[in-house]
């Protein structure tokens, strides 16, 4: 079994997989029979390319090949671990020998360890994560000139940004471990993505637009992407800073898919067992509205959070975390589990597909209902402190007035508390951006402060 795969030679990487199972579990026998009391292997192979191009010319074709295996040994309640690229049985045996000669110099911990046995996947389901895309290099160069040329060809105001670039991509993860488990899945990544820059007189902005899916017959077309592009760059022009004021303030359904990883990642076992979560100690709490709940679906044909088995080769669990408005599990892997002492909720590696619930209402509806106040479009900086859950980031987007949006914003901050923001949404949209674990549309909060320009007497 040769450690060097060749980029685009998915039915190989496919192929591999019982042979390298076989190789993983006699490695897992040689574990216990050098003495340790449990172990497992973790493995992922990367193959695929991405194509770029700016100003109507090739400019980048870039070939990924990635192998790795993290071997892990437990004994006495200590852990050792060791990670390779060499794939071979030679390679993965010097792994095992590293990891066994590190368990001396770890402390024990009792809760440590594999997973329970009523928690692993034996049996887990076909997700429907691998559609290999057959395009060539040449092909998707071609693709990504044309995306350039179309989103340029908008606007005379449009210039070229940083270009266009097609990808794809199949991962082929393998675990193993000496209570019984081994599986292994595929799944693809495929991506558009192209950057635009817009001028008017002296002022300049730029923006992008992406799609990704694990079926490249859901891509956006690429006249979709063009307006999307030219859209969202033309619309920056002629910014202004605003006084400093406290308005209702929508997000984007890009930013608002950031808030809902806050909010994840807030209830994360990791963060809670560590007590750096402002909502530590807080199950049973009702923290939304009665009507929001937010629950996993992990094994949803075809989605970008969609899984067979975590990385824990735990079950990932159909529940809801937020029930009704109500904080009702942790989100946990086999460890945060045990130290919380709750059930492991099969999160090991992040949250599963999530869909947020909506209240059937667009972008523009929404706008109308609040009158008066801040769209947000982009937001920069990392502000956000989970442990007390102050919120406070820039932010670019268009001042909403009689309903409407009136001239674009920039050069601001808003502020809040995240259980502020959670308490005071006011409506959630159904244009829903899919492109990722969490399915989520516009939010619209109640008042938040924006600090501009500061009102002159």
């Amino acid at each position: 079994m040769s450690p060097i795969l060749v980029a685009g030679e998915r039915t190989n990487m496919t192929m591999l997989g019982a042979d390298f199972l076989l190789c993983l579990q006699a490695l897992m026998t040689e574990a216990q029979r050098l003495g340790m009391d449990h172990a497992e292997a973790s493995a992922r192979l990367d193959c695929g390319f991405s194509a770029g191009a700016r100003q109507g010319e090739r400019e980048s074709l870039s070939y990924h090949n990635q192998v790795g295996c993290r071997i892990s040994v437990y004994h006495e309640y200590r852990t050792g671990s060791a990670y390779t690229t060499d794939i071979s049985k030679q390679g993965l045996q010097n792994a095992l020998e590293k990891a066994i000669s590190l368990v001396s110099f770890t402390e024990p911990d009792p809760m440590s360890g594999l997973p329970e046995l009523n928690d692993i996947a034996f049996k887990y389901p076909d997700c429907d994560l691998e559609h290999p895309w057959t395009v060539t290099p040449e092909q998707a160069m071609t693709m990504a000139i044309d995306l350039e040329n179309q989103a340029l060809a908008m606007d005379k105001r449009c210039f070229p940004g940083e270009g266009a670039s097609i990808s794809t991509y199949t991962i082929v993860r393998f675990l193993v471990n000496t209570l019984g488990f081994s599986g292994h899945y595929s799944r693809t990544s495929h991506g558009k993505s192209i950057s635009l820059l817009a001028k008017s007189g002296d002022q300049m902005q730029s923006d992008y637009a992406y799609s990704s899916a694990r079926s490249a017959d859901d891509l956006s077309a690429n006249e979709y992407l063009a307006q999307q592009v030219a859209d969202k760059t033309l619309g920056r022009l002629g910014g202004r800073v605003i006084s400093s004021c406290e308005v209702p303030v929508i997000f984007s359904p890009e930013m608002a898919v950031g808030f809902w990883r806050y909010i994840f990642g807030a209830i994360s076992g990791k963060r809670l067992y560590r007590q750096k979560s402002f909502l530590c100690d807080r199950v049973g709490e009702t923290l939304f509205r009665p009507d929001i709940t937010l629950k996993q679906n992990p094994y949803t044909p075809r989605q970008q959070g969609s899984m067979p088995f975590d990385s824990d080769g735990s079950i990932p669990r159909e529940l809801a975390f937020i029930e009704d408005g109500v904080f009702k599990h942790p989100m946990t892997n086999a460890y945060s589990a045990r130290k919380l002492d709750v059930i492991n909720t099969g999160n090991a590696g992040g949250i599963h597909h999530c869909v947020v619930p909506d209240d059937q209402i667009s972008l523009n509806a929404m706008c109308e209902q609040m009158g008066e106040g801040l769209l947000v479009t982009d937001l920069m900086g990392q502000s956000v402190d989970l442990l007390t859950g102050d919120y406070s980031r820039g932010a670019t987007g268009y001042w909403v007035s009689g309903g409407e949006k009136q001239y674009p914003v920039e050069g601001i901050t808003i502020a809040s508390t995240l259980p502020a923001m959670m308490k005071g949404i006011r409506s959630l949209g159904k244009d829903k951006d899919t492109r990722s674990s969490i399915h989520a549309g516009s939010i619209c909060f109640d008042n938040m402060v924006i600090a501009g320009q500061n009102k002159t007497s």
